[in-house]
């Protein structure tokens, strides 16, 4: 059977284990701290079940459905949230999932066989400074003179929150209560206006000044009515209703990826508004465009691109050079592909393995690519995972752009200690 340490996973199972049912999704996430106790949470509908174990990093919801792989993602992060709540009420023990919408680890079925996938998103930080300097025609230098202070405005405020959060959730809440708070300011709602018919008519107002259509994905004809349907309805009044309205099924739940990208979508709109309307400057300096890291990450990974995958456990650091610090053996994903960009921002490539192959009695720690003869990323998984008893074992490395001096988009709680 499929492990992650030593919580049970998934697919085909041991003797001693034959009369439990057959786990057909399953998905982890790792936790900001080590559990301190052992707990299983079982669903009202009894289709899921969640496990964590003392001393481990990995937190894992299973199901005996067999669910697409994107509705696995959003239901299985809730039912992990309904265990941590429990957990941290009956045990004092508060801990959380540490990157939702960044690193997991996915059990589904595809064309009939058992899968078990290691997503890893890869942050590229980027910088770009300029400094332009004036001199007049005797070859003076032409002081700039000093900007205005920025005036301070309520909005402010729900955007610092949202840098400094470290749940996914919380960002996302402050950045639209900012958002709101700044459309406030724009166009006051009216006392009778519904909300929604609020928003529809200063997104219109906002849209005569500010070109919407750039801040929305391609092929939207109705900017305000996406950002409304998208953001206000699909996100935010799911995460801000308290009065049972928490999703109880799947066709409610919150997706931690697509909340994540909802966030990087929503910021840059944000601040164009703030310092069209605030008359707040922003210092963050030049940006690598996206067409720019798509083109320089196409013809890096265009190269000998490779993935490797070894049971060495050592933590990865700035210095590494080998797969395997430890000098363990390291093995090859049979299929390699590179997918390109899959958004903005962001390009990908997977690997493909056959358990069948010889990979069932590996506990796999590290997931590493290389291009050429340079150790290009890693993916480090503390409590390993053992992929016996499934059909393919698979990887999928996303690099994703960040330009330091912008906004952080992604949110991956405290570290550990």
């Amino acid at each position: 059977m499929a492990q992650i340490g030593d919580i049970y996973f998934g697919g085909l199972q041991s003797d001693i284990d034959i009369q439990r049912p057959m786990i057909k999704s399953a998905i982890s996430f790792e936790l900001n701290a080590p559990a301190e106790v052992n707990y299983c949470f079982q669903s009202d509908e009894g289709n899921w079940e969640v496990e964590i174990r003392r001393d481990h990093t990995a937190i894992v919801a299973r199901s005996t459905i067999a669910y697409p792989r994107e509705d696995i993602i959003g239901i299985g992060y809730e039912q992990i949230q309904r265990a941590l709540d429990i957990v941290a009420f009956e045990s004092n023990c508060c801990i959380r999932v540490s990157k939702p919408g960044d690193t997991h680890i996915l059990l589904f079925e595809r064309e009939g066989k058992i899968v078990i996938q290691c997503v890893a998103v890869l942050i590229h930080s980027t910088r770009v400074s300029m400094q332009i300097t004036k001199f007049d025609s005797d070859g003076n230098l032409i002081p700039e003179p000093a900007p205005p202070p920025s005036p301070w405005r309520e909005p402010l405020r729900y955007y610092r929150m949202s840098q400094t959060a470290t749940d996914l959730w919380e960002p996302y809440r402050n950045l639209f209560l900012g958002f709101e708070s700044l459309l406030h300011l724009i166009c006051p709602k009216e006392p009778s206006e519904r909300e929604e018919e609020w928003l529809h008519r200063v997104l219109k107002t906002v849209g005569q000044t500010v070109d919407l259509q750039s801040f929305v994905p391609p092929g939207r004809r109705d900017p305000a009515k996406y950002l409304v349907s998208y953001h206000y309805k699909g996100i935010r009044c799911r995460l801000f209703h308290g009065k049972g309205e928490l999703p109880a099924t799947h066709e409610g739940t919150l997706n931690p990826v697509a909340t994540a990208a909802a966030y990087e979508e929503l910021i840059p709109l944000w601040k164009a508004l703030a310092s069209r309307y605030l008359g707040v400057k922003s210092h963050a300096g030049g940006v690598i465009t996206y067409g720019g890291f798509r083109h320089s990450m196409d013809r890096y990974f265009s190269r000998d691109l490779q993935i490797f995958y070894t049971e060495d456990n050592s933590p990865p650091n700035s210095e590494d050079m080998a797969i395997s610090p430890s000098g363990l053996p390291c093995y090859p994903f049979e299929e390699i592909k590179y997918l390109g960009e899959i958004t903005p921002g962001e390009v990908s490539f997977s690997g493909s393995h056959r358990v069948g192959s010889g990979l069932c009695s590996s506990v796999v720690h590290r997931i590493c690519s290389v291009v050429g003869d340079h150790l290009s990323s890693i993916d480090h998984i503390p409590d390993g995972v053992c992929p016996n008893g499934v059909d393919l074992f698979d990887c999928l490395m996303i690099h994703r752009l960040h330009n330091a001096g912008q906004p952080k988009t992604s949110f991956i709680g405290e570290n550990l200690t």
